[in-house]
């Protein structure tokens, strides 16, 4: 008992006259520095993201923060569907290791189930990023997740994807109709480039 109370003590001495009780990196950013952007609210993280104030890079230790922001897009609001849906777009193109999986599947049930919703949100945010760009981020997303959940089976599943779509698309408006057109399209070129 005695032992573990001297312990005890000499760690607290120790800890009190350390220079600072900032653990350095080796790139000498401090561990704390490293995660004070962890503990934003989505909301927060959405709107800095979108105006460039923060970046994936300086989120790069928050992957649980981050993989909310992804499930925002499928619980939001309507309202608050064109918000979550170009901070996403902007997130698509950059995601990578853990995020990456969870974005993936996130877009294939998304647009699987609001094929809709997903073509009113290109054309809703075409002012910010070109239609197409947009639609091929997308894809590249879906397909990424269609690769790892149907690894060897590919052209079949994405048939199956593009006949689902296309299925429900014939109900949609022109303007509609044509970027679920545009992103089937595109998928099965990803597929016939990767095959």
């Amino acid at each position: 008992m005695r032992f573990l109370l001297f312990l005890c003590l000499g760690f607290l001495a120790c800890k009190q006259n350390s220079p600072s009780n900032r653990i350095e990196t080796k790139d000498d950013e401090p561990v704390e520095d490293r995660y004070k952007n962890c503990h934003m609210k989505v909301e927060e993280f959405g709107e800095r993201f979108l105006k460039n104030d923060i970046t994936l890079r300086d989120m790069s230790n928050c992957d649980s923060l981050l993989l909310v922001v992804v499930d925002t897009l499928l619980t939001a609001p309507k309202n608050e569907q064109l918000f979550w849906f170009s901070v996403l777009s902007k997130i698509a193109p950059q995601t990578d290791g853990y995020l990456s999986e969870g974005f993936g599947n996130m877009a294939y049930k998304y647009i699987e189930t609001n094929p809709l919703q997903f073509a009113a949100n290109i054309l809703g945010m075409k002012q910010d990023m070109p239609v197409k760009t947009n639609i091929n981020n997308w894809v590249d997303t879906v397909y990424g997740e269609i690769g790892i959940t149907n690894e060897n089976e590919e052209k079949e599943a994405v048939g199956i994807y593009i006949n689902k779509m296309s299925a429900a698309s014939r109900r949609f408006d022109p303007n509609a109709r044509n970027i679920i057109d545009m992103f089937c399209k595109q998928l099965k070129s990803k597929l016939s480039t990767t095959q």
